[in-house]
């Protein structure tokens, strides 16, 4: 049996197995590229036969368990499992050094994710950004606006404001099934106070499609935040896009820890305001 292992600072992050790749080899294909950011050759990758990592994770082969990927930059770090139960593909999110479900932290409750099966269909983030390249904008702006009605009508808490658990309901996070539906998964974190639905928006909007903000606001009236909100029902309110900007400095602060994700998310961050701050205080 080969045990595939990538690694970072000599500590393993990523580790899969053969049984993956036999039962689902898309999802095994996916993991790794989503993970590791060149391609590489897989035979390279696989740990020794004996070696004491090899069987460790032999043996939790054994009992049912096919990958494991760690999070090892976070407040509480995490390691998400993927098993098998005859030939479907569950997945599961525990603590590495707790037991709870969840833990509070300031203003953010991380929490585990019970075992569930995979979910089946199009990663909304990947139908979205390929109706951005293709240029198709009439169809992204009703695949996006169908988006934004269901995230805050499911959240809703009053008329102005969303559940903390939206926080992380983003295309990213949502699968767009066959028969229509949108499923979210991975919302792991959850904001103790409720959040304004144009945070919410803009929230939506700069995480996933900060970096296409240029060729959005051309074919979306100057400003594709404004004409979205409008678009779905509410008055634009450009403040929103400041508090965002504060909203994320403090979340990511709290939920990451100095160095590897937090500093990547950090400059992503200060990327999104070197690129549309200006722009955004002017609409």
């Amino acid at each position: 049996m080969k045990i595939f292992a990538y690694k970072n600072h000599k500590k393993p992050y990523l580790i899969l197995s053969d049984k993956l790749r036999e039962a689902n080899e898309n999802l095994f294909y996916s993991i790794v590229k989503s993970k590791v950011s060149k391609d590489l050759n897989l035979d390279d990758y696989a740990l020794n036969l004996g070696s004491k990592l090899h069987k460790k994770y032999a043996a939790l082969v054994e009992k049912g368990e096919v990958a494991w990927l760690y999070s090892k930059k976070r407040r509480f770090d995490t390691v998400t499992i993927f098993s098998l139960q005859g030939s479907e593909v569950f997945v599961e999110k525990k603590f590495v050094d707790s037991a709870f479900n969840e833990i509070r932290y300031k203003d953010v409750i991380f929490r585990s994710i019970v075992r569930s099966s995979i979910l089946q269909g199009v990663l909304l983030k990947e139908l979205l950004q390929s109706l951005i390249d293709q240029g198709k904008f009439k169809e992204f702006e009703q695949e996006f606006c169908a988006f934004l009605r269901e995230v805050i009508g499911k959240f809703s808490t009053k008329d102005n404001l969303v559940s903390g658990e939206a926080i992380e309901a983003l295309p990213r996070n949502c699968i767009f099934s066959a028969e229509g539906f949108y499923k979210f998964f991975d919302l792991e974190y959850c904001l103790v106070k409720d959040m304004t639905k144009q945070l919410l928006i803009s929230r939506i909007c700069l995480i996933d499609f900060g970096e296409q903000k240029e060729v959005l606001d051309q074919n979306f009236g100057g400003n594709f935040i404004k004409y979205f909100s409008q678009k779905i029902g509410y008055k634009y309110d450009k403040s929103a896009n400041e508090d965002f900007i504060k909203l994320e400095e403090k979340f990511q602060k709290t939920v990451c820890v100095r160095g590897g994700l937090f500093s990547k998310i950090t400059r992503c961050v200060g990327k999104l305001m070197a690129l549309n701050i200006n722009s955004l205080q002017k609409n």
